[in-house]
């Protein structure tokens, strides 16, 4: 078993870093090998895997919620209850991930009718539906299995298992679609069933070295002691953390639809920054998960001084690296660009958005780091709330009348993306200065007794 009490936030976070690449990484030459049917193809799946997601949203509730709560109870030395609560989020999550299955099967072309996809592109995307949206389960307990490992000190079992997954996904893949060692050519069916079967290998993978890593022999999923106090908890931290993140890409799915009003040259833009920005955000997300997992363990063993102190220092870290992304994406913004396009209209306007990075990623920073800390402390209630009113209240509200009336274009967008980040980051920093989050116990004060996971 790892010696958890001698990790830093170093040892937790890099290799989380290299997780998120990785997936990014993978996930792109994966939509590249989709490109090589057709562009209806990559559409059809494209349209589908929002659906999906949008599924995936409520598995977040249960995963990050008992994940969370899991931390706190390591933290007070309680292994036996934290390993009952990620018990009780794995069995929530594979009912939940059931239901979720059938409710795919039946919806499917209702959904596709509803988004109004096109003739050449709705059998690819029934297709893709009816196949990984029926085995969504599958991702379900994958999502809550890598939560856990993470939660108990053990990413670097995460990143191997999940680099391995994609790296056979990728293996199987080309192998169907391009029709490699003799197998025949099975398009978008090959492609979703190469995604089901390896994401169950992960689960496989995942479930027995967690089970071995852990030390326990109780992982009997139907002697669960269902204690209404323990899934109230998981709810405090669940429900608020996944409404925030759906606020977030409701707010997402509203500015690309103003965007789109500016036309095509500058939606192409927004993608092509977006995606370079998104591989700026990488160290920042790392950070703040990492940051996440030793508040959990600081709180549940009592240390709020030092968990606090924790979250500071990360953000401080945090600007250091977004400070390097952003130098490397600003000198480098016009060959990158160059990677996805050859209008110059574009380039051009995506330098210039990418300039914006200085002033946008500090306040982005801000709210990762924070808004993670908050969530593991139990104080997820605040952060949601001042999501849907920046988001959708000011964002979206701000950036139609910069972009549309005023005539500002992507500039107004991006202007108001910055008062948004930078309002509720400076929000978040206070709540977390405050330290009204001390007041909140997710377990009870008898367990917090033994040290944190990190001296």
């Amino acid at each position: 078993m790892n010696n958890v009490a001698k990790m830093s936030l170093w040892k937790l976070t890099w290799p989380i870093a290299l997780e998120i690449s990785s997936v990014m990484f993978m996930y792109s030459i994966d939509v590249w090998f989709l490109s090589s049917l057709s562009d209806h193809v990559v559409a059809g799946v494209g349209v589908a895997e929002q659906f999906i997601f949008l599924m995936v949203l409520l598995f977040n509730v249960f995963a990050n919620g008992s994940s969370m709560i899991v931390a706190q109870y390591l933290g007070a030395g309680d292994r036996q209850a934290g390993m009952d609560i990620g018990r009780m989020g794995l069995v929530i999550n594979f009912v939940v991930g059931i239901c979720f299955s059938a409710l795919a099967g039946l919806v499917a072309p209702y959904y596709l009718d509803f988004m109004n996809v096109s003739n050449q592109v709705y059998p690819h995307a029934l297709m893709f539906l009816m196949i990984c949206g029926t085995t969504i389960w599958v991702q379900a307990l994958s999502f809550t299995l890598s939560a856990l490992l993470r939660v108990n000190g053990f990413t670097r079992d995460s990143m191997w298992i999940t680099i391995g997954t994609y790296g056979f996904h990728l293996f199987c893949s080309s192998a169907v679609i391009f029709g490699l060692y003799g197998i025949p050519k099975l398009g978008v069916v090959g492609a979703a069933s190469s995604i089901v079967f390896s994401q169950l290998c992960s689960v496989i993978a995942a479930g027995i070295i967690l089970y071995r890593r852990t030390g326990l022999r109780s992982w009997n999923l139907f002697g669960i002691s269902w204690n209404r106090q323990r899934l109230k908890a998981m709810l405090t931290i669940g429900l608020p953390s996944a409404g925030e993140e759906a606020t977030w890409q409701i707010s997402q799915m509203l500015l690309t639809f103003i965007i789109a009003k500016l036309g095509t040259d500058a939606l192409a833009t927004r993608v092509y920054t977006f995606n370079i920005m998104l591989l700026m955000m990488q160290a920042t997300i790392a950070l703040s998960m990492g940051t996440s997992i030793l508040v959990g363990h600081e709180i549940g063993a009592g240390n709020t001084d030092r968990a606090y102190r924790v979250v500071h220092r990360s953000f401080k870290l945090s600007l250091i690296f977004t400070g390097c992304l952003c130098l490397l994406a600003t000198v480098c913004s016009h060959p990158l660009l160059q990677l996805f396009t050859n209008n110059e209209v574009i380039v051009q306007t995506g330098v210039a958005m990418l300039f914006f990075c200085w002033i946008l990623e500090p306040g982005r920073n801000l709210n990762l780091i924070y808004i993670k800390a908050l969530n593991a402390s139990g104080d997820a209630k605040y952060p949601m709330l001042w999501a849907v009113i920046s988001m959708l209240g000011i964002n979206v509200p701000l950036a139609y009348l910069l972009a549309i009336p005023l005539k500002l274009g992507l500039i107004g967008v991006w202007g108001a993306l910055i008062v948004d980040e930078w309002l509720r980051g400076i929000l978040m920093w206070r709540r977390w200065r405050s330290k009204r989050w001390q007041v909140i116990h997710l377990i009870d004060d008898a367990v917090r007794s033994q040290p944190a996971l990190v001296k």
